[in-house]
């Protein structure tokens, strides 16, 4: 009977070895269940129908199965996973972090623990697991989800994190990843779009994937090519593809991300179209996949557009919304909706006081606190409580578009001083970055200084120039210029090294003839003559003046009548003519007749009734000309 048990014992895992080789795992569990007939205990039969249940998606199922056999560590892994795809991230975390130190070090521990941290917004450790695991195995798909991590990440954290472990994108997420951060973070539009056409091509050129499966991978692609475009200001062609997003069936999240930019896109404009789309937002199938920071930018939106329908009410649930929400409870943008809500409401000093407040702990990589709160102050009027705000911002000097609006501000005001302090400031730190930006910086950064009279500091800046690229004679120009001020013999050396004229070929010298140069004044024109001759100076011709016609019948003895330009009938002294046969008498009828005799004489003058017949028929069609009926002339007869 045993020798039968065991026999049959082993066929049974010959067919589940085969099943899980084939991946049906559905005939798997039924096989399992025969061996659990057979041994109700077998710990490799109850691991295996862990695993088939995990595969089969039947998460809950497994969970209980492991809570059933005991909380034995060999199957902390398999609950950690089933509590992950059940949206349990803390506990599955709580799972993870029990595991022993060495088995924490693997590979699949390393995956699903940064995993469990991206879920949970923690995307520093996320991107520290996957860079960690990239260590121990270069695989395509680690990469791609530690770029995922970095795309919520500041500007530092992602130079020195690709820096050690470099991506080369060759997949559809690698290069979708890839160009998430490019938007996200280095602000790298250019880049971002050619990664996303890559990711496009390579997508519609995959042979592993059915038609259907491929317009299904390649929705988010488009919407993302659709956001670069708008950020680089091609917001017709971002519209038309979000049109064609739309049209296409998409999944929720997908219909929701693409209405939601198109509302962005709308603005004040289109408000009908952005009201038929903001009710895509309001769902809740597709809210709840969002992340943390995509629920937020979602409930700012809304609440920004019923602000611009002046529906403050509802604008006031929202901001509640958010402020209940987990996920957008006290963050930036929830800050900056509740001050634009009272500043609407006609309070703009409570919106300046809770910005003031926030700002000083403000986390963001972005300083759009501080923007809305300089905005705030310039719109009550107060300009230098905005410029201080503006310089408060942390790293300020990245930001070269805020920096030329305060150096524009201040040298306004006279404040040459305080924009040469700012601007040091911003050349030291740009001068830790090497990249494209840092020539035009300093470039710029040294002509101010050229025009406020530092020729020494800006001789600096141009010396850094000039050793970077030694052949441009634009920054040995102005080198020379500056050193000349207060170095004559400097400049003298670096003179030298400006091309001698005998080194101008002929071609140079054409090319300097057909240059454009300044027109000479139009009242003298000198023109070149033999050295003998005098120099020939033509005056300019004096156009003769049109003499004036007069009316033929003009008498300029008489006063001019002002009131010429009028038409006859509008002047004051115009008097209307009288027509013929129209009487000025006083009364009507025969000498003697009483009132009551001229009222039914008048009623049955012939002459009235047929201006009353006119009138009465005024409205009526005219006919149509009709022809002449030919007139029989009367014979004439004999008398």
């Amino acid at each position: 009977m045993a020798a039968n048990k065991e026999a049959s014992l082993s066929k049974l895992f010959t067919q589940l070895q085969l099943a899980g080789e084939d991946g049906d795992y559905e005939y798997g569990l039924e096989v399992i269940d025969e061996i659990l007939k057979l041994s109700p205990r077998d710990p490799d039969a109850l691991a295996c129908k862990i695993v088939c249940l995990i595969q089969e998606s039947e998460f809950s199922e497994s969970l209980s199965l492991i809570e059933e056999i005991g909380s034995g560590k060999s199957f902390l892994y398999e609950k950690a996973y089933c509590l992950y795809k059940m949206e349990q991230y803390e506990k599955s975390l709580q799972c993870l972090q029990s595991l022993p130190q060495e088995e924490r070090k693997s590979l699949r521990v390393l995956d699903l623990e940064s995993q469990v941290y991206y879920r949970l917004g923690n995307y520093t450790k996320s991107a520290q697991g996957f860079q960690e695991g990239l260590s121990i195995d270069d695989g395509n798909e680690r990469s791609a989800n530690m770029v995922a991590s970095l795309s919520y990440l500041d500007n530092s954290t992602v130079n020195k994190v690709l820096s050690a472990s470099p991506v080369s994108p060759v997949t559809v997420e690698q290069c979708f990843n890839l160009a998430t951060v490019y938007l996200n973070v280095t602000k790298d539009y250019k880049n971002a779009e050619q990664l996303l056409r890559k990711a496009e091509k390579l997508c519609e050129e995959s042979d592993s994937m059915e038609e259907e499966e491929i317009e299904r991978d390649l929705l988010p692609i488009r919407i993302q090519l659709g956001y670069a475009l708008q950020c680089m200001g091609s917001n017709e062609e971002a519209l038309s593809i979000y049109a064609n997003v739309l049209k296409s069936k998409p999944t929720p999240v997908h219909q929701l991300t693409a209405a939601n930019n198109v509302i962005v896109i709308n603005g004040d404009k289109d408000i009908f179209d952005s009201k038929k789309k903001i009710k895509v937002l309001t769902n809740e199938a597709a809210v709840k996949k969002l992340m943390s920071r995509q629920l937020e930018i979602v409930l700012f939106n809304r609440c920004l557009f019923a602000l611009r329908l002046n529906q403050l009410e509802q604008s006031r649930q929202i901001l509640q919304e958010m402020k209940t929400s987990v996920a957008t409870r006290g963050s930036e943008l929830c800050i900056i909706a509740e001050s634009a809500l009272l500043y609407r409401d006609r309070k703009p000093q409570e919106a300046i006081s809770i910005l003031e407040r926030y700002s000083p702990v403000c986390s963001s990589t972005e300083p759009l606190v501080y923007l809305t709160l300089a905005q705030l102050y310039w719109s009550i009027g107060n300009s230098s409580k905005a410029i201080n705000v503006l310089e408060g911002i942390p790293n300020v000097g990245q930001y070269l578009g805020i920096i030329s609006i305060i150096v524009l501000v201040l040298k306004s005001e006279g404040k040459i001083e305080e924009c040469l302090s700012l601007l040091d400031q911003v050349s030291s730190y740009w001068s830790q970055i090497d990249n494209d930006n840092l020539s035009a910086v300093l470039w710029e950064i040294a002509q101010f200084k050229l025009e406020a009279s530092r020729e020494e500091d800006a001789a600096k800046l141009l010396q850094v120039l000039n050793k970077k690229q030694p052949k441009n004679l634009k920054y040995l120009s102005h080198l020379i210029r500056a050193y000349s001020r207060f170095d004559t013999k400097r400049a003298e050396e670096l003179s030298r090294s400006l091309p001698q004229l005998s080194s101008l070929s002929s071609d140079d010298a054409d090319k300097l003839e057909q240059m454009p140069t300044f027109q000479h004044s139009r009242r003298a024109r000198i023109t070149t003559a033999a050295p003998n001759k005098e120099i020939s100076v033509k005056d300019k011709k004096k156009k003769k003046k049109r003499k004036k016609v007069l009316p033929k019948n003009v008498d300029l003895t008489k006063p001019i009548d002002p009131e010429r330009w009028l038409p006859l009938r509008e002047r004051s002294y115009y008097r209307k003519s009288k027509k013929k046969g129209q009487a000025s008498s006083v009364g009507r009828g025969t000498q003697g007749m009483s009132a009551s005799m001229a009222a039914t004489a008048a009623k049955l003058d012939a002459s009235k009734t047929k201006d009353e017949g006119a009138k009465a028929t005024a409205s009526r069609p005219a006919k149509p000309p009709q022809p002449q009926k030919k007139q029989n002339k009367k014979k004439k007869g004999r008398r």
